[in-house]
Parts: structure tokens; sequence; C-alpha cells
């Protein structure tokens, strides 16, 4: 059986090997998000462009033509203002009285007591 020792020194020998494996990756992820980042910074003036070269009467074929794409489209812009459903949070008013209701759904009138309120 292995001692203590060995074992940890076959972990730090496993993980040294992972780690350098996941250098070239570290590396080619952080030089990826630089470029999407660059290309993403072109977005507006891109479709600034295009939509030039449209107004001076140039097509969306003729432009795909000399590969100029289409630019995306634009990102929708979150509403500011809640909306609400137009119902009423507070409870709408009471009228009447207590024995009043209750004479309405009995069709008599009832004796109301702290008891039957509850």
């Amino acid at each position: 059986m292995p001692t203590a020792h060995e074992i940890m020194q076959r972990l730090s020998e496993i993980h040294a090997a992972r780690t350098a494996a996941m250098q070239p990756l570290a590396e080619i992820l952080e030089e990826r998000q630089k470029l999407l980042d660059a290309l993403a910074a072109t977005e507006e003036p891109y479709r600034k462009a295009y939509e030039g070269a449209r107004a001076g009467g140039w097509t969306t074929d003729e432009l795909t033509g000399f590969g100029a794409e289409e630019p995306t489209a634009r990102p929708k812009r979150k509403q500011s203002r809640r909306r609400t459903s137009g119902k009423s949070l507070s409870p709408a008013p009471v009228t009447g009285t207590v024995q009043e209701a209750a004479q309405t759904e009995t069709g008599h009138q009832t004796p109301v007591t702290a008891s039957s309120l509850v």
C-alpha cells in the first residue's frame, strides 16, 4: 500500500499535468473574448454605414453581392415603465351594515352577534 506522501506526490503530478493541459485553452479563450469584444464594437458603425449605402440607392442584393451582409437586428429595449392590469388593488368600498348583509343572504333579518362575525 502507498504511503500518504506517495499518494500526495502522485496527486500533485496529476494536478500539474491537468493544469498544463488547460493552459493553451485558457490563453485562446482570452484571445477569443478580445476578438468578440472588438467585433461587437463594430456593430453600430457597420449598421450606420450599411443604412447609408441603402439610402444612397444600393439594394440589399447588391450589397450582399459585395459581401456586405445585412446588419443584425438591434436588440429590443426593455420597457422602463411597469404595466398594471388596470384592476385596483384596493378592495371595493363596503356599503350597508352587517345586519343588511345578513338579511340579504338569508332573505330575512338575522340577529348579528359577536360570535356570528367570526
